[in-house]
């Protein structure tokens, strides 16, 4: 049994020997109790130092702590204010995805939900991170207590920015932590919008998975099938269809997807929304397509 008290000789918690067996045979024994720690109390092992007779114990410490005589002294500390210079470094960091200086870090330890100043405006590490789908620092970031759902000052989350980018596996991992599913930033835009603009296939399918919501409005009541078409996106557009999408939908300016796509000359997403594309269609002339534009103009107008 190995007891872990804080300075002021309270209790705060104690291994028996099955939870004690699985810290001592890890690579990082401190790490592993630091971490079975920040599970039992909710404090990130960033924050933590153990001391052992007034010796602090390191991470990478190949200490025995079976059988250790006495208990461990546990200190929480506070957060550490970055100065300027710090920030910028915190900042690009993130932004390039340096695992180990975002650990050094985070051992400040700095908060993880800081804001970080960002060309004209301020964006928090994980957002960051996110943004350039450095998905070992998102998970560092989330350990540390990263809130998955910050927002900036237009509302866009960590998951909105990996969603634009693509990054799928740092919106698993968002998910998997617990971000919104509803989560829209100011124009009303959702993950979903910003993933279905920007042509990226299997995040929409991830996100369609999960339950965003089809038909959630964004600016001028346009919906992520109206972002998709008018971007020419032709998979994800089959995709939206394919769960439900409705493609008679109306934003505020009185257009359809269909519109959407033929106004950008979109001709394949205008067939697939008109429920007439087909192998052979790959190879029809622009004179046929024009056609089609024609007819449907016709058919808005009367």
């Amino acid at each position: 049994m190995l007891q872990i008290r804080v300075l002021s000789g309270a209790l705060a918690a104690e291994l028996q020997e099955d939870d004690l067996g699985q810290v001592v045979h890890s690579v990082e024994p401190v790490r592993a109790l630091k971490e079975y720690l920040a599970v039992k109390v909710g404090v990130p092992r960033f924050r933590q130092r153990l001391f052992r007779e007034n010796l602090e114990l390191q991470d990478e410490d190949l200490v025995t702590l079976r059988g250790c005589v006495g208990p461990l002294d546990w200190v929480i500390l506070d957060f550490q204010v970055p100065e300027a210079a710090e920030q910028l470094s915190f900042a690009s960091a993130c932004r390039k995805g340096l695992s180990e200086k975002i650990e050094m870090m985070l051992q400040a330890p700095y908060n993880p939900n800081i804001y970080l100043p960002c060309a004209r405006c301020t964006r928090t590490p994980l957002q960051l991170a996110s943004r350039y789908g450095h998905l070992k620092v998102v998970q560092k970031l989330l350990e540390a207590g990263a809130e998955e759902d910050a927002a900036t000052r237009s509302g866009r989350t960590a998951l909105h920015m990996a969603s634009e980018a693509g990054h799928l596996e740092v919106v698993r991992q968002l998910l998997e932590a617990g971000a919104s599913e509803v989560a829209a930033a100011q124009n009303g835009s959702t993950a979903l919008h910003w993933a279905s603009r920007n042509g990226h296939l299997e995040v929409v399918q991830e996100l369609l998975q999960v339950g965003f919501e089809k038909e959630a409005v964004a600016e001028n009541g346009q919906t992520a099938l109206h972002l998709a078409s008018a971007r020419g996106q032709l998979e994800v557009v089959r995709e939206l269809l394919k769960a439900g999408a409705e493609k008679d939908a109306v934003a505020e300016d009185g257009s359809t997807a269909l519109l959407k796509a033929s106004q950008n000359e979109h001709w394949e997403v205008v067939e697939l929304l008109a429920g007439t594309l087909h192998s052979k269609d790959v190879h029809e002339t622009r004179v046929q397509k024009v056609i089609i534009y024609v007819m449907f103009f016709l058919a808005l107008s009367s």
